[in-house]
């Protein structure tokens, strides 16, 4: 059976379709041969690299509000850019728009730091660069380790949200640390904040190897609910300009194994509302006037050398005072046997005894030689 002239045109065609097929594929295959055997910069694209561009930048960009033309000539707004090289066309052109503008596509800190037309002339740092910037959120994920290094400085800042660092627990429940190093020991740290509040759940160990300063321009409150020690293995100097209190509610306990010397030049006013007792083995007294005013006081001593220039006693203890005149007669008598047995030595003892009660008695002077 004869084919019809429309059957044998459109085989015809089908050929001719085959033909052209296998002479571009054998183009194709020619070309991709030739690039993959290029290694030098002019090669656009080669099979196992993925898309080399020869230009000073390119970039990704999603405009905030899609027009309703099929142009960008109506888009507004920076949705989500991601610019690779060199700064771009959009950022000159937001710069040229103005700081509502490219506020959108720059960092606070580039903003800062730069000046002018820098702060998109300068956005990729004279080099190729990355520009990241978007109106809504970026999510970072890592299933495993991240590392994020710079050669020159990182500033991480939240225009109006919070920082925050959290470490969590490893696959088998151990809590995991974070660790802060300034130049492996070496750098400074400064901090600057409005109010500070830690919480330790466990010790706290701070080891300072030079000079440690503190200044407090407001009050101080400290306040331990469990023993505290503190050792010093050198002097301690301290100057007080105002008044200090201090309130022992349990017992004070104080050894000084070396000498002290305190001295005062103001009044000292101790008082010992219950029992004050003093133990030493020399005391010395060295004074211009000293009163003691007491209701009852009782000495103990074994030997008692007085040297008195002028005494003055006055008593007014009424008639007990007389029952004791004659134990005072009998030791007047004992100062006399005294002064026998000193043998060759001249001894004077005058025993001015006085004795003021109501009834005016007077028990006399005495003269020994």
């Amino acid at each position: 059976m004869a084919r019809t002239p429309r059957i044998t045109q459109l085989q015809n065609d089908i050929d001719a379709l085959e033909t052209t097929n296998n002479a571009q594929s054998n183009q194709i295959a020619a070309l991709n041969q030739a690039l993959s055997n290029r290694t030098d910069d002019q090669a656009l694209m080669q099979s196992d690299t993925g898309t080399h561009y020869q230009n000073t930048y390119t970039y990704f960009y999603v405009p905030a509000t899609v027009g309703d033309g099929s142009t960008t000539s109506d888009d507004a707004g920076l949705g989500a850019i991601l610019r690779l090289g060199q700064y771009s066309d959009m950022e000159q052109s937001a710069y040229n728009a103005g700081e509502a503008a490219y506020a959108g596509y720059f960092p606070a800190h580039q903003i800062e730091t730069e000046t002018d037309a820098g702060i998109y002339t300068n956005a990729a740092g004279g080099r190729n660069g990355i520009l990241l910037a978007c109106d809504g959120r970026i999510l970072v994920k890592a299933g495993e380790k991240m590392s994020i290094n710079a050669t020159s400085d990182i500033h991480l800042e939240s225009t109006e949200g919070t920082v925050t660092i959290e470490s969590g627990t490893n696959t088998d429940g151990v809590a995991q640390n974070i660790y802060i190093a300034a130049a492996d020991g070496l750098g400074d740290i400064e901090q600057s904040y409005y109010k500070s509040k830690i919480t330790i759940n466990g010790e706290e160990y701070t080891k300072t190897t030079s000079v440690s300063r503190k200044y407090y321009e407001h009050n101080k409150y400290e306040i331990y609910k469990a023993d505290s020690f503190k050792e010093i293995y050198a002097n301690t100097s301290s100057t007080h300009h105002g008044g200090s209190s201090k309130l022992f509610m349990g017992g004070k306990v104080s050894l000084k194994l070396a000498a002290e010397f305190h001295m005062s030049l103001a009044a000292v006013v101790s008082i010992s509302v219950l029992t004050k007792l003093n133990l030493y083995g020399w005391k010395f007294d060295v004074g211009h006037y000293k009163f003691d005013i007491c209701q009852i006081k009782a000495e103990i001593k074994k030997d008692k050398v007085e040297i008195t220039a002028n005494e003055v006693t006055a008593s007014n203890v009424g008639a007990m005072l007389k029952n004791v005149g004659a134990d005072m007669g009998t030791t007047a008598v004992k100062a006399v046997s005294t002064v026998a047995e000193a043998g060759a030595v001249v001894a004077k003892n005058t025993n001015l005894s006085a004795t003021m009660n109501p009834l005016g008695a007077i028990v006399g002077m005495q003269t020994f030689m």
